[in-house]
């Protein structure tokens, strides 16, 4: 069977029909759901649990209060509330919790859980860096059923930026060309990718990839 791009991980509609975002759905009254407690490129999940049950479920974990900034509800998984908090740098994992890398590969989830805390890290690092105006620096507020944040004094509305990029296969007959990078985990590869360059193509933005890291 040809694997689609929407069965993918990080793909709103590889799990369709169970995950509401929260711009269509109503943020709760109380902050009780699925925690996901995001550092970095990292998620603290709860030690000796699996699937689901390694994400706190419930009010946010005791021994994480007060070590958590920019908690946004985020969307609501199978009916249950779903929130994301920046766990502060240095904070170390507490009695009964793990700190583990988000990538694929590297974490014990399900493409669905994977998926959510990758949204989980987007939302974090929106509500991290959007709180002034990027026009005249005040104070911005959400736009209400929208993921943007309007200024209080300009009214500038500001939403959450797109990185146009290019992912390469390059073909030689069955064989394909791979590139790995030296802090990856064994037997872990992948396509020639990167970002496209301001007043790019797409096309371009390809061959210059191509050229900048397998040279051929």
């Amino acid at each position: 069977m040809l694997l689609s791009a929407d069965l993918l991980p990080f793909n709103l509609e590889s799990f369709q029909g169970r995950f509401v975002p929260a711009n269509q759905s109503a943020a709760p009254s109380d902050r009780e759901g699925r925690w996901f407690l995001i550092q970095d490129q990292s998620i603290f999940l709860l030690e000796r649990r699996a699937g689901a049950d390694r994400i706190p479920l419930g009010a946010i974990p005791e021994a994480f209060l007060g070590k958590v900034e920019s908690i946004v509800h985020f969307g609501q998984y199978l009916g249950v509330p779903c929130w994301a908090g920046s766990v502060e740098a240095g904070v170390e994992s507490p009695a009964g919790f793990v700190r583990e890398k988000l990538a694929p590969g590297q974490i014990a989830l399900s493409d669905d859980l994977l998926s959510l805390c990758g949204l989980a890290q987007q939302a974090t690092y929106w509500e991290a860096t959007s709180w002034h105006c990027p026009r005249c620096g005040k104070q911005t507020v959400a736009i209400k059923g929208e993921r943007g944040k309007r200024c209080l004094r300009c009214k500038y509305d500001h939403y959450p930026h797109l990185h146009p990029a290019v992912i390469v296969l390059i073909r030689d007959g069955d064989r394909v060309l791979l590139t790995r990078k030296s802090f990856w985990a064994k037997n872990r590869y992948g396509l020639v990718a990167g970002f496209v360059d301001i007043g790019e193509s797409l096309e371009a933005a390809a061959r210059r990839e191509i050229r900048e890291e397998v040279g051929v």
